[in-house]
């Protein structure tokens, strides 16, 4: 993978914030585990404010704001290792889902789903375990919460972070860094 310019960020490079205290209660659920717990899009560069628009999946639904709104708040960058022209037309795919809701049914369906493997789990395997993303139920649906806006971003131009039939939580995007489909940047905002 070739990053064109280390300095700035590029077009449809992933940001993601570290978790608020609800989310790292989740978090500490799940494996395998991560701090972060928001995720955005990169789509462009203002060199005059020296800050990035961005594309964001937020309480009120697909949203362009501006990323220097999480200074502060220990974003990690990512790469999705693909070809640069695939990740440059993420952000513009993304565009497509404008109108789309925050889908906070997923969120109580990830927490209904939490429950029921956890009680299937210790019934089955007689254990209490760490749950993983893929053994979550998933249903997709028009409304979307923060990982999915940058899965089906991704998915558009052909390039699936992580398997289409998995939830898309922050655990499944550390999975997908530790297998090498995200690539950490060394990048400090």
């Amino acid at each position: 993978m070739t990053i064109l310019n280390p300095l700035i960020l590029e077009p449809g490079t992933v940001g993601a914030c570290k978790a608020s205290p609800g989310i790292k209660i989740g978090n500490a659920l799940t494996s395998p585990q991560t701090d972060r717990g928001h995720y955005f899009l990169v789509w462009q560069y203002v060199p005059e404010d020296n800050d990035y628009i961005i594309l964001e999946s937020i309480n009120k639904g697909i949203a362009v704001s501006r990323m220097s709104k999480y200074r502060g708040q220990g974003i990690q960058f990512f790469q999705v290792d693909c070809p640069a022209d695939l990740r440059y037309q993420t952000p513009v795919q993304l565009t497509k889902y404008g109108e789309c809701s925050y889908d906070w049914v997923l969120i109580l369906k990830l927490i209904a789903g939490g429950v029921v493997v956890f009680f299937r789990n210790l019934i089955k395997e007689h254990t209490i375990r760490r749950i993983r993303a893929e053994e979550l139920p998933y249903g997709h649906n028009e409304s979307l919460i923060c990982t999915e806006a940058i899965q089906v971003a991704y998915l558009a131009v052909g390039v699936p972070i992580i398997d289409p039939d998995t939830i898309p939580t922050p655990s499944a995007f550390k999975q997908a860094e530790l297998d090498g489909t995200l690539i950490k940047l060394n990048f400090k905002w």
